[in-house]
């Protein structure tokens, strides 16, 4: 197991792995701090008895709460815990089919306060490797850590399971600020996969959301066939009993985010209680489809690159002059990737109009449905910007108002940084114009236009301003809600097999009609057809002619999908 230059200079941790891991993890599959010995031996033998190990989910992987050391210093399974010890279980694990993964921190102490194995790294590996056989560490990060950098906690671990010659998929759990595997990108150089996001909880807008886009915005850290982001596990709807966190997820927004966790080649970890797993088959036939839907885990599978990065356009409906319904409102939000398209701005074909690209929506200061607020508009109604000093708007701090008198500039909530809707107020000048740096009113209202990207970024945050929520509701969201994004996306890309994937996102809080336009995928050749087939439904549809757009009507909080080709 060797670390080994990939092409274009990324690396990647070269120990075997060419797919993301699927299968069932303690943390949420039973009560916190319950796991032990008849837990897992039933979470193995359900995989195995319930179909899931042949759909693919092999892995049994334990979390938290379970591990501290003998006299000698030796890690083991807490005794009360595993009477039979973590040997015989790993023994009986693998007798099933399934292989066996643990948990650990790059710290002294997990994050419940049990033994970790900071310092003891090489000791550990041994037994993980030899006494345990595992074949997957999840890797925590933790406070007991002594002030020692990530990357050096998690390579020490990276070299010393390389060492025990074991092929054991390691998956780190750094997430937030220095402990993120993606500062410096190098998750990839040390792990087979690293998390991008917090710990996620079947709450929609909260936790499901904001880890797709904490991954989305990322996905540039995956390495093809070797190493991947994980933004965490699969939530069951709540109708699934026995789930160890609330409010739960309703049928649609669980498959979406299956559907969406596929389509970012992302683990398919299971958060189900492990009593479910057996009979989830008879029990929640629906829920049990869907995970193992043959062509979705073909997706999550493929050693293509992705076949989704960052969701490609807003959908064509919202592509087309005229076709917003109501104004979309502008936020500021945290600059994502540099083909995130809700961030990316041209000038209009009116002079002094600013256009979201891809689209026919501008910017527009005068909105006589939310007075004061920045939202967007088709571009043919949309009002020019005045530009202090500077007709070229690109090298300008970015002024709005029209002929409003006193000039009304762009303004972001006072600059918090906070992700919030953009208002127009009167300009904070300070007796200059354009207004200077200095006070945080001034910063809050200047924007810095950066053409190599596309994003205007505010001088306050170093944020970007985004093509922010579809039909701007009367009172501002909270600053997580759809991560500035639009309601409706549309995702696209390919498959290594050369046909292409297509998903229809439908983020808004009612069913709605959305459509991919053709300049989002393939299109076949002069004279011929599309084959185009809906991959939940299983089944064939009509083809696709040249120049067609591919419509459907998906559910609020919902998605479709599509295999095209």
């Amino acid at each position: 197991m060797l670390l080994i230059a990939m092409a274009g200079g990324a690396l990647g941790l070269d120990n075997g792995f060419t797919k993301p891991p699927m299968g069932w993890s303690a943390l949420y599959g039973a009560p916190f701090g319950s796991v032990d010995e008849n837990i897992t031996r039933a979470a193995a033998s359900g995989l195995a008895s319930g179909g899931l190990l042949a759909s693919g989910y092999e892995y049994v992987v334990l979390d938290d709460w379970y591990a501290d050391r003998d006299a000698a210093g030796k890690i083991r399974g807490i005794p009360a815990k595993w009477p039979s010890g973590l040997p015989a279980v790993s023994t009986y694990i693998h007798s099933l089919g399934v292989k066996f993964g643990v948990y650990s921190a790059a710290s002294q102490r997990t994050c419940g306060n049990y033994s970790a194995s900071q310092f003891r790294e090489v000791e550990d590996a041994a037994v993980f490797a030899h006494e345990w056989q595992i074949d997957y560490l999840k890797y925590d990060s933790c406070i007991y850590n002594n002030g020692v950098a990530a990357r050096a906690r998690y390579l020490t671990m990276s070299r010393a399971l390389n060492a025990t010659g074991r092929q054991i998929f390691y998956s780190v759990e750094g997430w937030s600020g220095a402990e993120a595997a993606t500062q410096g990108d190098w998750g990839p150089q040390l792990a087979n996969m690293w998390r991008t996001g917090s710990d996620i909880w079947p709450d929609w807008d909260l936790c499901i959301l904001n880890n797709l886009y904490q991954a989305n915005n990322v996905a540039q850290f995956m390495v093809p066939g070797r190493a991947w982001n994980d933004p965490d596990m699969l939530q069951p709807p709540a109708a699934i009993p026995g789930s160890c966190r609330k409010p739960g997820l309703t049928f649609e927004e669980s498959r979406a985010q299956f559907v969406l966790w596929a389509s970012m080649k992302t683990p398919l970890m299971l958060g189900i209680h492990y009593d479910q797993l057996a009979t989830l088959a008879t029990d929640f036939p629906a829920y049990y489809q869907l995970v193992t839907n043959e062509e979705i885990i073909a997706i999550d599978q493929d050693p293509s690159r992705a076949a989704v990065l960052v969701a490609a356009m807003p959908s064509a409906a919202q592509q087309a002059p005229g076709s917003a319904a109501a104004p979309l409102a502008i936020t500021t939000q945290p600059c994502g990737a540099p083909t995130r398209v809700d961030q990316q701005w041209v000038p209009g074909a009116t002079k002094g109009t600013i256009q979201a690209k891809g689209t026919a929506l501008c910017l527009d200061a005068s909105n006589a449905v939310h007075p004061g607020g920045a939202v967007a508009v088709p571009c043919a109604t949309a009002t020019a910007f005045g530009l202090a000093h500077d007709s070229q708007f690109h090298t300008a701090p970015l002024l709005g108002g029209g002929s409003a008198s006193p000039p009304h500039c762009l303004h972001a909530n006072g600059g918090s940084g906070a992700a919030d809707i953009l208002t127009v107020k009167a300009c904070e000048s300070d007796g200059l114009f354009p207004p200077a740096f200095g006070d945080n009113s001034v910063s809050a209202q200047t924007f810095v236009w950066d053409t190599m990207t596309g994003n205007i970024v505010l001088g306050a945050s170093g944020q970007c301003v985004t093509l922010g929520l579809d039909n701007m509701p009367a009172a501002p969201p909270k600053p997580y809600t759809n991560n500035g994004t639009l309601q409706h996306e549309v995702w696209a890309g390919p498959m290594s097999t050369g046909k292409q994937v297509l998903v229809l996102f439908n983020k808004g809080a009612d069913a709605a009609a959305i459509s991919a336009a053709p300049s989002l995928f393939k299109q076949p050749a002069a004279g011929a057809t599309l084959p185009v087939r809906d991959v939940l439904a299983k089944k064939n549809l009509a083809p696709l002619a040249a120049g067609a757009p591919l419509t459907a009507t998906v559910a609020s909080h919902g998605v479709q999908l599509f295999m095209l080709g």
